[in-house]
């Protein structure tokens, strides 16, 4: 499902027929209290599968695992200020990178 939407989204970058810079944001870790046995380790999976599919589609991969494995969650969805700041900052700086046409 998830490269279906890869898919998707790379025909309407080229469709536009336009430089169209696209970021693909990996999945947060789930806090522990929600993880369950093998969540973390499934959404780690996941996201290191899908990195090559995204990037043969021409898009940046930012993953947010490693950020939010360690960050203090009590519902496991729901990180806080902090972690959401440092996200923020990662997607501004993925941007500054970016040529301007």
């Amino acid at each position: 499902m998830t490269t279906r939407m890869l898919d998707e989204w790379s025909s309407l970058a080229t469709g536009a027929e336009r430089n169209i810079p696209m970021l693909y944001l990996g999945p947060q870790a789930m806090g522990l209290n929600k993880a369950g046995k093998d969540g973390n380790a499934a959404l780690w999976k996941f996201q290191e599968e899908i990195a090559e599919p995204a990037k043969q589609r021409h898009s940046d991969v930012l993953g947010l695992w490693n950020l939010t494995i360690q960050a203090n969650s009590k519902d496991g969805e729901r990180y806080g200020q902090n972690v959401a700041l440092v996200e923020a900052m990662m997607v501004i700086n993925w941007l500054s990178k970016l040529e301007t046409s």
